[in-house]
């Protein structure tokens, strides 16, 4: 949806959007608003903030320092919740852009094939705007957003995440740390081999 009539699209656009919601199985409470994506051509896009979905509210990212099993209770049930809603949304409108909490969440499921995610304590959550970079510029997508992740895991590993807007991931490792009180001290010692 782009063009020089998109104020008149808009409303009509966001009214579909809300129709479309109010099919979803549980009751899905959302904003809405008007962005850009991609650089250059910056085209309108609207952007839908889901708030809460049936009884569910959706957590932001937990407090840094935190541990997820205490920030974060039934994270599983929540990542299940988001990726039924994304199947069920993407058969009806295109998706741009993922935020940096469905991130988060995809994100943990991947590190849960390696660790008890309960024990990870969130040191550092970054959204980063670039150009290019790993994925190959379009018309349509040529700003890139990271979202990178760091999490510390009883003081032994620290676990790098880095996706991209799409839920691609360029880093998921794992490396053997010592950790000292303060954390400009930190020293990262040489991923295991193999």
């Amino acid at each position: 949806m782009h063009g020089p009539d998109f104020p008149q699209q808009e409303p009509i656009v966001i009214q579909r959007l809300a129709e479309q919601l109010a099919d979803y199985p549980h009751s899905v409470r959302f904003e809405t608003r008007v962005g850009e994506q991609g650089a250059g051509a910056s085209w309108p896009v609207i952007i839908l903030e889901v708030l809460a979905m049936g009884s569910s509210v959706f957590f932001g990212l937990p407090k840094f320092y935190t541990k997820i099993g205490k920030a974060v209770e039934g994270w599983k049930q929540i990542w299940s919740d988001i990726q039924r809603f994304i199947q069920w949304l993407s058969r009806k409108d295109r998706i741009c852009r993922y935020s940096i909490e469905v991130a988060f969440y995809y994100s943990l499921a991947r590190l849960s094939k390696r660790t008890d995610v309960r024990d990870l304590e969130v040191i550092q959550a970054q959204e980063v705007f670039g150009q290019g970079g790993f994925v190959p510029a379009s018309f349509e997508n040529t700003e890139v957003v990271y979202y990178l992740f760091m999490l510390r895991e009883q003081d032994r590993v620290l676990h790098i995440v880095c996706v991209d807007h799409m839920l691609k991931v360029y880093v998921d490792q794992s490396l053997p740390l010592v950790w000292t009180a303060d954390l400009s001290e930190t020293q990262f010692l040489e991923p295991p081999s193999g």
